[in-house]
């Protein structure tokens, strides 16, 4: 009982602190924050800084005599056994990222008896600054290192004061020598330790490989003119397979490891609250995975689901976004397991593991802010229930029936949606997938009705749906902003010679032209060039008012240049060409890839005025973005864009259908999702079509010096019969996005307690 107590102490505690104060535990002696070592001579130090750009240069040699000149004539000098470590660190040459503690590292390194020798005897002063001591430390352990000697660098390191590293550390080398730090206290049961230095390195690696391989808000696949799927960017990032990526996705490995280990096993459960409180998303992850772990094994009942469930739904952003999305996973299967007649679970499939593991986690961010939006312990809520898409289908959806799931959202990607579509449909659990292109709801042969009548109920009442981007949508909705809008009946198309291009572009064409307006030109090119010159020669032969561009912002800043060049300039939506002017000037329209700041950066002057669809944007001043940005950035850091919000959306959607609504039968929410109804979201208002399609106003955004802002132009879309319905239901659409708009946010979480 007097678990559950301080559980209930410990999740009220976070309501109030919002997990905003406090600092990890095992910081020790933090001499990473003391001031650097400078010489009491101007003339020492110029030299001794002219020295160490020469070492961070790599001109090894010259480094260590400049070193060895300083020490000789500054001896009394501070500065003298500073110089000292770094003639060692001279001596042990290039050490990359990427390479160092690698079998083929320690193979190729050659070794220093001079820096060994040297380090060693730092390392065991008394005398010196104890940042140089340590700082000897840990080099020396590191030398040991890419020697081979892993268990004598790991035995250095045992005693080291906290998992702070002297600032005499070079940047460049501090991630390695994290590494052993790490496993060194794990081996040496410092336990406390363990946490933080495995925090401090995930955070550091988590920086370097984000750099390497930057988020990207494209969807998993594609369109192409065939039908099938393309993998974008995003997944050909995903699979980069650099040394240095690799090495970094090793250490990150390595820091969840050994910091969930720490918090799993070794430290007491006081301790583990404390860490609740850490203004480290690691640490408070670890020590969240620790305690549910130790509760759910030990066994509870619904009277302490509630303390529990608010515990989960506080440190499962933490887990998703320190890469951890495996474990939360795990523990939402654990936690929808506890409890009687009030357990309401909706399940949720997305790419845990594998090369799209960093998208799946970011869909996952957004469910979670849906779930901690609203939730306050004490009252029936929902639990989501996560699950891997890329496990086996049939044994995935099967754990998720288990756990008597209302509903399911994803998976995120179409190949995969096709294998769990029909499972959806014979179990008759609404599905709504997150992918680019509608999937099929034919359910399989077993499974299907027997009579006529069951044949044509499984026909009309489909339990597959989507929610997600529609490129071709994108295009068409351009087309008829172009022509009802802003009034061009003249336009020219220039797409990339690629599925994604040649999808969208023909959606443009045959809508401009549906409408009254001509194609003047139809431009493909190869993406890979970067030559555009005879592009944009014949796109000013045409001379259109209005120029379709579908890609990325990179390639459209680089095609408008060229374009420019030409005498072809953007013009804002709501101005006619200048007869008088001696610019060509076009009325620009894109698709959502163009809502990427590089276009500010390199395009801005070329594509003024660009009318650009959008799904969801920070840019949109509507009260439920305004919200839902505000919450997503006060958890994660960071701005969300398509993967979280349709995340959020989705979950938020049915979550209100299950507590607001009351329904608690998966047949019951499948009727009301077909209902017609419209749901306000922060991509719009949504209701869905019979045939489990979407159907949204699609927004539109301009880039300004200041950012992105706002145009007034919407565009219903949908299935292409949808997207003809009639001016008086694109009038309700708007009226209640206005409506949504005009309404209070939610209220927050501390209101709610």
């Amino acid at each position: 009982m007097r678990r559950w107590m301080l559980l209930a102490i410990v999740a009220a505690a976070l309501v109030l602190s919002a997990c905003k104060t406090g600092k990890g535990k095992g910081d020790g002696d933090d001499i990473e924050r003391q001031p650097p070592i400078r010489a009491k001579s101007s003339d020492a130090q110029e030299r001794f800084d002219r020295a160490m750009e020469m070492l961070r240069d790599g001109q090894y040699d010259r480094a260590r005599e400049a070193f060895r000149l300083l020490q000789a004539e500054f001896g009394s000098d501070p500065i003298a056994d500073l110089s000292e470590l770094y003639v060692a660190r001279a001596s042990m040459g290039p050490i990359r990222l990427g390479e160092s503690l690698a079998q083929e590292a320690t193979q190729a390194y050659k070794g220093s008896a001079e820096a060994a020798q040297i380090l060693a005897t730092l390392a065991q002063s008394d005398d010196v600054d104890k940042r140089i001591r340590y700082g000897a430390k840990a080099y020396h352990a590191l030398e040991m290192a890419l020697r081979g000697k892993t268990n004598e660098a790991l035995s250095v390191l045992a005693d080291y004061p906290s998992a702070s590293i002297s600032d005499v550390v070079l940047d460049a080398d501090r991630t390695p020598v994290r590494a052993l730090l790490t496993e060194s206290f794990y081996r040496a049961g410092r336990n406390a330790e363990t946490l933080e230095a495995a925090a401090r390195l995930h955070a550091e690696v988590t920086a370097r490989h984000q750099e390497l391989v930057p988020a990207t808000d494209e969807p998993l696949e594609q369109p192409t003119a065939g039908g099938q799927s393309d993998p974008t960017s995003a997944s050909q990032a995903a699979n980069s397979t650099s040394p240095e990526v690799a090495y970094l996705r090793s250490l990150e490995a390595l820091a969840r490891q050994r910091g969930f280990e720490a918090a799993e096993k070794n430290i007491e459960e006081v301790a583990l609250q404390d860490y609740l409180t850490s203004d480290s998303a690691f640490v408070r992850a670890a020590a969240g995975w620790g305690l549910l772990g130790e509760q759910l094994a030990d066994g509870v009942g619904e009277e302490q689901r509630a303390a529990l469930e608010d515990l989960f739904n506080r440190v499962a952003p933490d887990l998703v976004q320190i890469g951890a999305g495996l474990r939360a996973a795990e523990l939402s299967m654990r936690l929808a397991a506890v409890g009687g007649p009030k357990r309401l679970a909706i399940g949720f499939l997305a790419p845990l593991t594998g090369p799209h593991k960093a998208i799946g986690q970011r869909a996952m961010a957004g469910a979670l802010v849906a779930m901690r939006a609203f939730h306050h312990a004490g009252y029936p809520e929902v639990t989501l229930v996560f699950q891997d898409s890329r496990a086996d289908a049939t044994e995935a959806f099967e754990r998720l029936e288990r756990q008597k799931v209302l509903a399911v959202v994803g998976p995120l990607d179409v190949r995969r949606a096709k294998q769990f579509a029909p499972l959806a449909q014979a179990a008759k659990i609404p599905l709504i997938t997150l992918t680019t292109e509608a999937v099929g709801q034919s359910t399989p042969s077993d499974a299907q009705a027997t009579d006529a009548e069951g044949e044509a109920e499984q026909s009309a009442a489909p339990y597959v749906f989507r929610n997600f981007i529609d490129a071709a949508a994108e295009a068409r909705a351009a087309a008829r902003v172009a022509f009802d809008e802003i009034g061009d009946r003249k336009a020219a198309v220039v797409y990339p010679d690629v599925g994604y291009g040649q999808v969208t572009a023909k959606a443009f064409a045959d809508e401009f032209r549906d409408l009254g307006g001509q194609i003047v030109a139809e431009i493909s090119y190869d993406r890979s060039k970067s030559d555009f010159a005879n592009v944009a020669r014949r796109l000013a032969r045409a001379n259109p008012e209005a120029v379709f561009l579908p890609d990325s912002a990179e390639k459209v800043a680089e095609l408008t240049a060229f374009f420019a060049n030409e005498n072809i300039w953007g013009l804002a939506p709501t101005q006619k060409r200048s007869k008088r002017s001696k610019r060509k000037q076009v009325h620009y329209l894109g698709t959502s890839l163009w809502e990427d700041p590089m276009l500010i950066r390199q395009a801005a002057s070329y594509v003024e005025g660009a009318a650009i669809p959008v799904w969801f944007s920070a840019s949109l001043e509507t009260a439920p973005v305004r919200e839902f940005v505000n919450r997503f950035e006060a958890i994660y850091g960071r701005k969300p864009e398509n993967f979280e919000a349709f995340a959020y959306d989705s979950v938020n959607w049915l979550r209100s259908l299950v507590l607001e609504r009351g329904m608690r039968r998966p047949v019951a929410i499948r009727d009301a999702l077909v209902s017609g109804d419209r749901h306000p979201g922060v991509t719009g208002t949504v209701q869905m079509t019979a045939s489990g399609e979407p159907r949204r106003a699609l927004r539109f955004v301009t880039p300004t010096d200041e950012g992105f802002e706002a145009l007034e132009f919407t565009a219903v879309t949908g299935p292409r019969e949808v997207e003809e319905a009639s001016e008086a239901d694109e009038a309700g659409d708007e009226a209640a996005e206005q409506d949504a708009s005009s309404q209070s946010a939610p209220p927050n979480e501390s209101a709610r307690q």
